[in-house]
């Protein structure tokens, strides 16, 4: 299951086949390979130490561990439900403004 996605941009969260058939996790691309992005994660001394060892002890980069988590987080199902809820409210909120939008021609 990918995660959702509420922009419509379908290279925003993929997975990378590539690193998975060369033994990699498959979990989404976590190098700089197109269709990655950069992001800045501050965590506490404690989680980073933790990090840092699991990555060590499995041969594997803190990169990854981060991706991985990050990634299983927002395939879990409470996440569905949560964007679901999202969309619900923001359907009713913007009702007018998406039915006017329906209704333009190209």
């Amino acid at each position: 299951m990918t995660p959702r996605c509420i922009y419509p941009k379908d290279d925003m969260v993929r997975i990378d086949e590539e690193n998975k058939e060369s033994g990699g996790s498959g979990t989404p691309a976590a190098s700089g390979k197109p269709g990655t992005q950069a992001v800045t994660l501050r965590v506490s001394r404690d989680v980073y130490e933790a990090m840092r060892t699991h990555a060590f002890a499995t041969n594997t980069t803190i990169n990854d561990i981060a991706t991985r988590a990050l990634y299983n987080y927002l395939i879990d199902e409470g996440r569905e439900k949560e964007i679901d809820a999202f969309l619900d409210r923001a359907r009713k909120q913007y009702r007018d403004a998406l039915d006017k939008l329906g209704k333009r021609e190209p």
